[in-house]
């Protein structure tokens, strides 16, 4: 009784996949491979603290999605076929659901994709899943919509592949486009429960899309760890995250600041991951029950905004704190800060914030026991913008031992 659920996005240029590790692509760049926007798993075990009754759930769904409503009405989806999808979304949901929501800025046009491809895929090992329920309903050419509904299945897939060019002819420039006085959001919904009879579990996954010229996309930063085998001597890869060493990967955290009055903000700008240092019996580091040996933890920072000469350059910080017997000495982490570097946006050059960033490949044996805590911090200006992404990593102790607090630090000192 357990449901494990993600949804990933995919970029394509007429059906070819293209790399996310191209950091200039979107917003949101991670390991190579289907990029994980969200990932929802549950057990029976689950209590919810903010969507404490279903009532609290369902107008939470009701009000992610509507927001977004009159946008794909705009691209002339049936307004009744619309209102019934986020109805029947909303009606499956169980007694015990568990929710996530994802917000991804995007630059477009761009000349390397002009599809994007959202795949929601979940798996319950012990009970059967019932058809999957998405919003929006399909609308091809606009976008097309598939998923697997036979009974009795253990997991269910389903996935939405959007033209953008189509999507923005049918809205018009002024509906496609989010400028930072007034967002667009496109959201895209899936819900699943299972065919149980005690207690009954579901999973609900929003995102939404905001595309921008790329001069008025966001600031943003975000950390992700992958979890790696041995290095592969591959002479045609320029990276240690060779598609052959990936145990597992995962988006930790993301933030975009406020750069207004009046645009949101995406996160908070104070966020915090645990890790959890799994040991098996033998003594070998596991994720997932599969055997890793490094791990890799990037924190990037970005802003295809027109330089602003008026703001300092973004600049980034890290920190590291270690138990009292512990070292930092393989823990610090390689800092990139960010340059100005040149964008094109409607066939105009411009300068942008750059792309900066801090690095960390190290083995799990170089973490003492206890609580190990690496902290990236950027800063633009205190007054206009600033954050801070700390990753929580803890190896227990012997049996009889109590974890203690930080007490060491190490690296490029606190800002926030």
């Amino acid at each position: 009784m357990a449901i494990r659920s993600t949804v990933r996005i995919l970029f394509e240029q007429d059906g070819t996949i293209v790399d996310t590790t191209n950091a200039m692509l979107y917003t949101n760049p991670s390991p190579p491979g289907p990029d994980v926007v969200t990932q929802v798993n549950i057990d029976a075990s689950w209590t919810d603290p903010v969507f404490d009754s279903v009532a609290s759930l369902y107008n939470a769904v009701s009000g992610a999605l509507n927001l977004a409503a009159g946008d794909f009405v705009g691209a002339g989806l049936d307004a009744n076929e619309l209102r019934q999808s986020i109805s029947d979304l909303r009606n499956d949901l169980a007694d015990k659901s568990k929710l996530q929501t994802a917000t991804l800025d995007i630059s477009y046009p761009h000349p390397l994709f002009n599809t994007i491809h959202i795949i929601f895929t979940a798996d319950d090992p012990d009970d059967e899943l019932l058809g999957v329920h998405a919003v929006p309903p399909p609308n091809p050419p606009l976008f097309q919509y598939g998923a697997n509904s036979e009974p009795g299945a253990h997991a269910r897939r389903a996935e939405y592949i959007v033209n953008l060019d189509h999507l923005r002819q049918r809205v018009g420039d002024s509906g496609f486009f989010s400028e930072p006085f007034e967002l667009h959001p496109f959201s895209f919904a899936f819900s699943v429960r299972e065919d149980a009879t005690i207690t009954t579990l579901s999973v609900f996954h929003t995102l939404a899309l905001h595309f921008f010229r790329q001069q008025e996309v966001r600031p943003w930063c975000q950390t992700d760890i992958a979890w790696l085998t041995d290095p592969v001597d591959d002479p045609n890869s320029d990276t240690i995250l060779h598609p052959d060493t990936i145990v597992d990967q995962q988006h930790l955290m993301t933030y975009s600041p406020a750069v207004d009055s009046v645009t949101p903000e995406v996160g908070t700008p104070f966020q915090e991951a645990d890790i959890d240092l799994v040991q098996d019996q033998n003594g070998n580091f596991t994720v997932n029950g599969r055997q890793y040996k490094l791990i890799f933890l990037n924190f990037t920072v970005a802003s295809r905004r027109r330089l602003d000469p008026t703001l300092p350059p973004i600049r980034v910080f890290t920190n590291v704190l270690v138990p009292e017997a512990g070292s930092a000495d393989k823990l610090r982490p390689m800092v990139v800060q960010p340059k100005p570097s040149p964008g094109e946006s409607g066939g105009q050059m411009y300068l942008s914030g750059g792309v900066g960033s801090a690095t960390l490949i190290f083995s799990p044996h170089d973490v003492a026991r206890g609580i190990t805590r690496i902290v990236f911090f950027a800063v633009q200006d205190l007054n206009v913008w600033a954050t801070e992404q700390a990753v929580v990593f803890t190896l227990p102790l012997t049996v009889g031992h109590v974890i203690g607090d930080l007490v060491k630090g190490s690296g490029g000192g606190g800002l926030l």
